[in-house]
This record gives structure tokens, C-alpha cells and sequence, in this order.
């Protein structure tokens, strides 16, 4: 006796395999889901899934020209605060990515960020799945030195501060809205909470 089990993403079915018995193997299984998400990378780059990157990636360079504008806010008063500020920014940034984008399933081939997924390769794996306290923590503490770290010198600077503070809240507003609409991961909480 065969069935058919379809592959499908965000309710469309893209194929549909024939296997012989119900009980299947959990690399059948496992053969199934890649093929339907090697379907999904081919669909990826057209229509949504490139301007899910294109959103994507501007989100990241808007939160780059934020860090760059509160580094040039503290080397106003120090140089070496500023290096600092940057190079910490940095771990920061692989913090994020090694505790939230390294459980993600869609970082191997449809990131809608793309570096984050690209980075996510040379960190150590960590099995897909829920999010738990300590993935918020390695998540949340990072952004907030990234987000808090420069007020002090911002405030010195009324301008600095307005375009620092426009610049995170539209690629905010970019990550919430454009790109964990069409993410495929079920266990990120923004996914769950838009989709």
C-alpha cells in the first residue's frame, strides 16, 4: 500500500512524495522535509522571499549605521570608549546570532537576514527547536549594550540621538513587520505572535 505525504511551507504544497508504508523511518522523514525545503530555497528568491532579504538585510545595515553614529557620539570624549564600544558591538552581534539564529531552521538556506545565517555556519551547532531563558538572555543583554552603552554621549548630541533612535526603530519596525512575517521558523516567538 503507498501514501502520499505532501511537502508543504506556509500551507502550499510544493510536492508530493509517495512512500510505501505509514510507518515511516525517521530519515524518510527527515528526506522529506529537505527535499521540501529545497523546493522552498529554489521559490525563496522570487517574489516575497527577496524582498523578505532586501528587508532583511536593510534592517542590519540601519542597525549598523545606529552603532556607527553612537560610536562617533562616545569618540567625542574617547577614542579608545569608542574601539570599544565597536569591538564589543561585535560579540555582541555573535552572541545574538550564536543564541537565537543558531536554533533557527531556516538560517541554512532562507535566512531573510543572510548574514546571520552565513555566520550561524561557523559557530558550533545547536539543535533546532523552542527557545528557552537563557537563548532570551544571550539575546536580550547584548541588545541592550548595543542600545544603552552609547545614551550617555547621545544625550550631549540632541541630533545624534534622534537619528540614533529612528535608525533602531525602523529596523524594528523592518524585522517585526517584513521579515518574521515570512519566516518559517515556529518556535520564535515574533513568528508565532504575526503569523
Amino acid at each position: 500500500m503507498e501514501n502520499i505525504v505532501s511537502c508543504a511551507f506556509k500551507g502550499k504544497i510544493y510536492k508530493q512524495i509517495r512512500i510505501k508504508s505509514i510507518q515511516c523511518t525517521i530519515n524518510e522523514v527527515r528526506n522529506i522535509s529537505v527535499i521540501g525545503q529545497d523546493v522552498y530555497r529554489r521559490n525563496s528568491w522570487r517574489g516575497w522571499g527577496i524582498m523578505r532579504r532586501l528587508h532583511g538585510v536593510w534592517s542590519l545595515v540601519l542597525i549598523f549605521v545606529s552603532i556607527v553614529i553612537g560610536a562617533v557620539s562616545i569618540a567625542h570624549s574617547s577614542r579608545i570608549a569608542a574601539l570599544t564600544y565597536i569591538m564589543l558591538c561585535s560579540v555582541s552581534f555573535i552572541i545574538i546570532v550564536y543564541a537565537f539564529c543558531s536554533k533557527c531552521p531556516c538560517r541554512q538556506n532562507c535566512c531573510g537576514h543572510v548574514l546571520p545565517g552565513q555566520v550561524t555556519k561557523l559557530l558550533p551547532e545547536r539543535s533546532e527547536g523552542p527557545y528557552r531563558t537563557g537563548d532570551y538572555i544571550g539575546v536580550l543583554l547584548p541588545l541592550l549594550f548595543i542600545i544603552g552603552f552609547p545614551q550617555f554621549w547621545l544625550i550631549g548630541s540632541l541630533g545624534l540621538m534622534v537619528i540614533f533612535w529612528v535608525l533602531i526603530i525602523v529596523s524594528v519596525i523592518e524585522i517585526t513587520f517584513k521579515v518574521c512575517k515570512g519566516c518559517g521558523n515556529s518556535a520564535c516567538p515574533m513568528n508565532s505572535k504575526l503569523n
